[in-house]
């Protein structure tokens, strides 16, 4: 599998949320992650073969992230995806002048905590 990670565009818009409705009990609308393609806002995806394997949304005020979502397909998980995601958005943070990027993890999200 050839992992590629980039930016997301307008284009991608439909192809994350549905992602996110597939993976999430609690997900976004169109709308939200639309916003993140904004001047404070980040939101980057990991693909294969042109297959969407998964994203991270962020958002950004001065020199501080939030990490909003991170989400990855269940057959591209434990291979790197979301340590490549995170990788990217967090260089691309750096060079907005962001250095910390925080995360809040519910109490239930298990494979986030461990």
């Amino acid at each position: 599998m050839k992992l590629r990670v980039r930016e997301a565009s307008v284009a991608d818009i439909g192809a994350i949320s549905a992602l996110d409705r597939q993976l999430s009990p609690v997900f976004s609308d169109e709308l939200s992650y639309r916003r993140l393609l904004g001047p404070n806002g980040l939101l980057v995806l990991a693909e294969a073969d042109e297959e969407l394997l998964g994203f991270a949304a962020l958002s950004h005020v001065v020199d501080e992230a939030t990490l909003l979502n991170l989400a990855v397909t269940r057959a591209a998980r434990r291979r790197g995806c979301a340590t490549k995601l995170l990788g990217f958005a967090a260089a691309l943070l750096e060079a907005k002048g962001v250095g910390r990027v925080l995360l809040e993890v519910r109490e239930s999200n298990s494979a986030a905590r461990d």
